[in-house]
């Protein structure tokens, strides 16, 4: 089963454009430039008005949140980013869908894996 789920993932990822959901993140250098495309991922999780100005929202920011974890010392790193993250799946979790929210945390878990940050995360 978990095999069979990484790998429609990987399928997924092949036919997405990733970037078209999140910005470059610069591992080596003090800012996280994290955010992703709100308008594509409003479309991809089907979101209604309401919703993406919520989304709009939470992705702001998880942009500072990333941004402040970036410039932190690197002892504090890896703590700012887990929380940068926890504190953004548990705001979209209140505003999506069991199954909106389900895709969104894949596009996520693949966003933060293709942009090397989730070697700082425990």
């Amino acid at each position: 089963m978990k095999k069979t789920f990484l790998a429609l993932v990987a399928v997924f990822a092949m036919g997405m454009n990733m970037n078209s959901f999140a910005a470059k993140v610069n591992t080596g250098v003090e800012n996280f430039n994290f955010r992703y495309n709100v308008e594509t991922m409003s479309n991809h999780l089907q979101l209604n008005d309401n919703q993406r100005a919520q989304l709009e929202e939470i992705s702001d920011e998880f942009t500072l949140d990333m941004n402040r974890a970036g410039r932190s010392k690197d002892d504090k790193k890896v703590e700012k980013i887990n929380r940068a993250v926890r504190r953004n799946i548990s705001k979209a979790h209140h505003i999506l869908t069991p199954e909106q929210y389900k895709k969104y945390l894949q596009v996520l878990n693949l966003t933060l894996e293709n942009h090397r940050v989730r070697h700082y995360m425990n």
